[in-house]
């Protein structure tokens, strides 16, 4: 029966991205000058102006690896990609790299074409020349063919220009060996494994757009300057957002589940629009699932939190009196309303104070605000229209009816 699971190529697929951050992280120091692509030349290639300096085939295989031998799939498929084209036939051409999750049987070819002591490869040509006359299978034969048919100085060339590193880490060890890479960044593990998956969900998003050539090739100090902003953004004087904007598709749910909310109620009184309604909403959802992010992950403490809004009710308390004063006592509703409104824009559109001294997120200062006008406590809930505290006791009739 025909198998129709695509669950394996996906899964490889995700693992060529995170195996090229790896390979990015451990070896990009060494080429300042060299740019990285993805599915151009190859799965992952290193290239120069000049032309492509190192191929790479990137083989996952989910389960039992399954064996690296003389005959097998990934070996002669990688073969037929890089005879395919005629300038990676060059014996000078490119480095060529065989990675896979599978293993190389001892005395193999591909076991022979490690790196290290071992290495023969006057050996190896023989076991693949072999192979390739005597195996008779379909899945391999292009690349088969396609071998035999190269004069012996390609062939030697290309096994010159090969090594094979199998028995390489699978997708789930993808973040242990990103994290033992970034060891130098000085972070506790908890945070350290937050570091990374910022790092990760960047690099899949600097992968689409090499994948749709909407970007130049990636370079090793670009990598570096990501981990650099990153890493500060860890410091005592920053955070960094980790909670992005929702989807248009989420958006809606999201904005749902928060109509009966108080803060929402209280935003209804200063009749905002319906359009800013629905960010402050995803204002207030952003700021609680980032401070639940940044306390999980130890970046800050609940004391400074709470220093930050005794900060924010304290100045929110000198405009209310300045809004009142400004009243008249005869007010009618609609001016209470304006006032209430005009309340709002101001605290919406001030910059101070900041969480941290380089940490000034607009949204996260404003989800606070919401924050403290979402409660029917009048003992310390905050508002907007002048007449918030009677109108949140009647809600609480309400609600308790």
């Amino acid at each position: 029966m025909t198998s129709h699971d695509a669950a394996p190529n996906a899964i490889g697929y995700v693992h060529q991205v995170d195996w090229a951050l790896t390979e990015m992280l451990a070896t990009g120091p060494d080429r300042p000058d060299e740019m990285m692509m993805l599915e151009q030349l190859d799965d992952v290639s290193w290239e120069l102006d000049s032309g492509p300096t190192e191929l790479l085939q990137v083989k996952h295989h989910i389960g039992k690896a399954g064996t690296l031998g003389d005959k097998s799939v990934d070996l002669w498929k990688s073969i037929k990609v890089w005879l395919d084209d005629g300038s990676f036939r060059d014996p000078s051409g490119p480095q060529l790299r065989l990675i896979t999750t599978s293993g190389a049987p001892i005395n193999s070819a591909a076991s022979l074409l490690r790196s290290g002591e071992a290495r023969d490869e006057d050996r190896a040509l023989e076991l693949l020349d072999e192979a390739a006359r005597n195996s008779t299978s379909d899945t391999t034969k292009g690349g088969r063919h396609l071998w035999l048919k190269q004069p012996k100085d390609i062939r030697v060339g290309l096994v010159a220009r090969l090594r094979v590193i199998d028995g390489s880490i699978k997708i789930e060890g993808v973040g242990d060996s990103i994290r033992r890479l970034l060891f130098w960044v000085g972070l506790d593990d908890q945070q350290l494994e937050l570091f990374t998956l910022e790092l990760r969900t960047w690099w899949h998003e600097v992968a689409i757009d090499l994948l749709l050539k909407r970007r130049p090739p990636v370079t090793a100090f670009e990598v570096r300057a990501k981990v650099e902003r990153l890493r500060d953004a860890f410091t005592s004087r920053s955070l960094p957002t980790t909670v992005a904007r929702p989807r248009a598709d989420e958006l809606k749910q999201i904005v749902g589940a928060h109509n009966d909310a108080v803060f929402v109620k209280q935003l209804d009184w200063i009749q905002v629009p319906t359009h800013l309604l629905e960010r402050a909403v995803i204002d207030f959802w952003r700021t609680v699932e980032q401070t639940t992010v940044w306390v999980a992950n130890h970046l800050i403490e609940l004391a400074e939190l709470g220093d930050y809004r005794e900060a924010l009710m304290e100045q929110w308390e000198y405009a209310w009196d300045a809004m009142l004063r400004k009243l008249p006592a005869d007010a009618a509703p609609e001016v209470k309303a304006d006032a209430g409104y005009a309340l709002w824009s101001e605290m919406r559109d001030r910059t101070d104070p900041y969480l941290r001294a380089e940490y000034g997120e607009a949204f996260y200062r404003n989800g606070v605000l919401y924050e403290l006008a979402n409660t029917l406590d009048n003992t310390v809930a905050k508002g907007w229209h002048p007449e918030y505290e009677d109108m949140l006791r009647k809600l609480t009739v309400e609600r308790a009816l």
